[in-house]
């Protein structure tokens, strides 16, 4: 943990930290947390400052003054209405980076040292003046040997140290808060740092984010409506990045968009039909889709850039943040309850399970009453997080990213198109998403998954069985079994064993015969295809087998326990 003493430059930023969160009126968190001796003594008896706005407001405007890691800190919270509420949801949504731009002699030493080459050696041309500055690097225009017009993201100069130091002085002022402010003890700060550093750590290791661009270019591969910019693996490193550059405009500058595109509604809508793509279709999202990350190429293609945020579903998250989808769409309040309480982790001991379930649904009920066109995705998902904070509920953090990402482009649409409807614009996109779900190639897909579940259970069964019992007979476990009770249990472990054996085979000849009757064959009597019913007919006999086996395999247990009783 944190070492107060451990170096003169780390006292000196923390009480730089400090001074300006006293500035903004949070002296009282101090007084409370024992911080208040790193203060200078005219501070300290100071008049107490009151906040002339909202505390969002004062917390922004110390995030903005304390440079890249509380800027970082400010857009990270930005995206978890989980852990925030939503009034300073707000206020860190309009933060920028707003820093000036490091020297070009400091650009060429970074990119030489990390290329392991002159600069004009890796590159025909390289512009010395940047086309953009951001608290963790900037990003200059420059030309391949070939001739390949490419951005290149440099990191700024000794940012991870200054960050390290930062990330130091936050683990040690979140402890103290939490410690010593019980308004504060709800919140598990120690986490909160916990994940602002891996998060901060992997936006600084740029490998990563091209690993990111390369996966989402992979995915649209076969669709001529997206651009994702191809990553140049020999000209990337860590702490720089290079990528073709997008010759095209940000959605941010509206008038050029609508201008160039003959309307931005069009725009707006395939903006979102791609993003909705990537979120169910390939369960690999773009996490932070605002207008100046996205762009309209000359070409009329939508290009997304900067992925060093990205959401990962599986399948059993996608799947329920579908039905939670859906469940909005069609205004199916039960579902939507249901599906929500399966998705987070509670304290089983304070959560009250009754009174969420009661408050959710009041929350929702109007969804009933309201029209389809009128139902706005957004402001639902933002008061159900709400709630989610209010009873400690902990979501999974790509299900944060998700509804954030659709708050996001709800946002965009409503802002450029007043007509915007989301559900509306998202129900046909996701039915032919469920469609395909349901095509004979994704069941015999999903058949062979479980299918090779099972297998991998019934291989690691009897070896796992036998691993139990020997520790159970050598280890410090008093229990006390004799032989036959030995004997018993691994009786009835090969009945279940061979009862899941013949358990899978029933379900492959099922699956495996509703593939075969949606296929033309010649094997067919009087209108009825032999092989599918051939199967069918099998898998009833095996059923029928099995149950008997099942019942007489109790009746055995039975007999057993009552003999033993003897």
């Amino acid at each position: 943990m944190f070492n107060i003493r451990k170096e003169v430059r780390d006292i000196n930023r923390l009480r730089k930290i400090l001074l300006i969160f006293f500035e903004e009126g949070f002296g009282y968190l101090f007084e409370r947390s024992k911080l208040m001796k790193h203060l200078p003594l005219t501070k300290r008896f100071a008049k107490k400052f009151e906040h002339r706005y909202h505390p969002s407001v004062h917390l922004r405007r110390a995030f903005e003054k304390l440079g890249p890691t509380f800027v970082k800190l400010g857009q990270l919270l930005s995206l978890r209405p989980d852990l925030v509420p939503k009034e300073y949801i707000f206020e860190f949504e309009k933060m920028q980076d707003k820093v000036p731009s490091f020297p070009f002699k400091d650009v060429k030493k970074i990119v030489e040292s990390e290329l392991h080459q002159p600069l004009s050696k890796a590159f025909k041309s390289f512009d010395t003046k940047p086309l953009a500055a951001a608290s963790l690097g900037q990003v200059h225009k420059a030309k391949l040997k070939d001739g390949k017009v490419v951005a290149v993201k440099v990191q700024r100069p000794d940012i991870r140290k200054v960050i390290d130091t930062d990330i130091e002085i936050l683990y040690h002022v979140a402890q103290l808060l939490q410690k010593h402010v019980k308004e504060l003890a709800n919140y598990d700060l120690i986490s909160v740092v916990q994940e602002f550093e891996r998060y901060t750590h992997d936006e600084l290791n740029y490998k990563i984010e091209s690993l990111n661009a390369k996966t989402i270019k992979k995915n649209f591969e076969k669709n001529k409506d997206v651009y994702i910019p191809e990553v140049y693996s020999e000209f990337t490193t860590e702490k720089v990045l290079t990528t073709d550059f997008i010759d095209g405009t940000p959605l941010n500058q509206f008038n050029k968009v609508k201008r160039s595109a003959g309307g931005y509604i069009k725009v707006i809508d395939k903006v979102y039909a791609n993003v909705i793509t990537m979120i169910f279709e390939h369960g690999f999202f773009h996490a932070d889709p605002h207008p100046a990350n996205i762009f309209l190429t000359k070409g009329k293609k939508i290009g997304f850039v900067d992925f060093g945020i990205v959401g990962k579903f599986d399948d059993d998250l996608r799947n329920k943040s579908l039905d939670i989808f859906m469940a909005v769409a069609n205004k199916e309040v039960d579902k939507l309850v249901r599906t929500f309480l399966s998705l987070g982790a509670v304290d089983e001991k304070e959560f009250d399970a009754r009174a969420f379930k009661r408050d959710l649904t009041v929350l929702i009920g109007n969804l009933q009453y309201s029209s389809l066109k009128d139902v706005e995705v957004s402001i639902v998902l933002e008061q159900v997080m709400d709630l989610a904070l209010q009873y400690k509920i902990q979501l999974p953090l790509d299900f944060v990213l998700f509804g954030k990402t659709v708050i996001t482009l709800e946002g965009i649409g409503v802002r450029y198109n007043p007509d915007f409807k989301l559900v509306e614009q998202t129900k046909p996109l996701l039915k032919k998403i469920l469609r395909k779900k349901f095509y004979p190639q994704q069941i015999k897909k999903s058949a062979l998954k479980a299918a090779s579940t099972y297998k991998e259970l019934l291989s690691v069964l009897p070896k796992s069985s036998l691993e139990i019992l020997d520790r159970l007979r050598k280890g410090n476990i008093n229990i006390d079994l004799e032989d036959s009770d030995i004997k018993n249990m691994t009786a009835e472990l090969e009945r279940s064993s061979g009862n899941v054996s013949v358990g899978m085979i029933i379900a492959a000849l099922i699956v495996g015969s509703a593939l075969v009757m949606q296929v033309d064959t010649t094997f067919i009597y009087q209108g009825i295809p032999i092989i599918p019913v051939a199967g069918f007919s099998v898998a009833i006999l095996l059923s029928i087998w099995l149950l008997k086996r099942t019942m007489l395999s109790e009746e055995v247990r039975s007999d057993l326990r009552e003999k033993n009783k003897r």
